[in-house]
């Protein structure tokens, strides 16, 4: 198959507060030959981004699944797969990427040791190894010839998705799939099933995890979730301006 760029970073947002748009500047900064697509779950996004108002299947999966949990949890593999089956552009692989990350290097560089392999996530989850993890909870809302590839990821960004892979799982997400299942275990639970096994980043440490990092973190040149605040240029590194507020959750 002939692409027409190595990599697309598809950057999830639903707000187009000054983070966000700071973050995906950085993005398209550090990343100047990757297409970088925006994608919203809101009805008002960032310039160009594709959502409810340009994705029909996803405004109807939307609609089928109202209420805040859904598009908070669910929402964020859903509003991928929309956009790729009628993308307009091929890429060899694909960075799945949320508002609340910051970069500060390349994707190519966070990504080298693992750049080959089909799905790299910053951590997985198996029922044998973390019983405990929350989101098993959700898989009986899966089809049970699925159950026995059961697998998580934490959290679901940064991604680094080859082309095949992703083309799978859109294949199979289907409105029977789009429900109520956390995205974390939703999309690592088809693309196993697929034949691919995600596997963990081993850049991703104690900077990639699902609960805020403290105000005046000092940020080091790699990728950061969650960064809530903008950050500053200090001298010694980069600085975060926290707290955070109502306005950048």
């Amino acid at each position: 198959m002939t692409f027409d760029r190595e990599l697309g970073i598809l950057f999830l947002h639903h707000r187009t507060c000054e983070v966000t748009v700071e973050h995906f500047r950085l993005l398209k900064q550090w990343n100047p030959e990757a297409a970088h697509i925006p994608l919203t779950t809101s009805l008002k996004g960032l310039d160009g981004a594709f959502g409810p108002l340009n994705l029909s299947d996803f405004a109807r999966e939307q609609a089928r699944n109202p209420g805040v949990d859904w598009n908070l949890r669910s929402a964020a593999d859903v509003l991928v797969c929309a956009w790729y089956r009628q993308r307009e552009i091929r890429c060899a692989r694909w960075l799945i990427v949320e508002w609340d990350v910051w970069c500060g290097c390349s994707v190519m560089d966070y990504f080298k040791e693992v750049w080959d392999l089909p799905f790299v996530a910053p951590s997985v989850r198996w029922r044998n190894r973390e019983p405990e993890w929350a989101w098993w909870a959700h898989l009986h809302h899966m089809p049970e010839e699925a159950w026995p590839f059961a697998a998580g990821i934490v959290p679901f960004t940064p991604l680094l998705i080859r082309d095949d892979v992703l083309s799978a799982v859109a294949a199979a997400m289907t409105s029977t799939l789009s429900g109520n299942v956390m995205c974390e275990l939703r999309f690592p639970t088809l693309a196993y099933q697929a034949g691919f096994t995600p596997a963990a980043n081993p850049k991703s440490d104690w900077r990639i995890t699902w609960t805020p990092h403290e105000p005046n973190t000092k940020l080091d040149a790699t990728f950061w979730h969650p960064i809530k605040w903008l950050a500053k240029q200090d001298g010694a590194g980069l600085a975060t301006c926290g707290p955070f507020t109502s306005e950048t959750r």
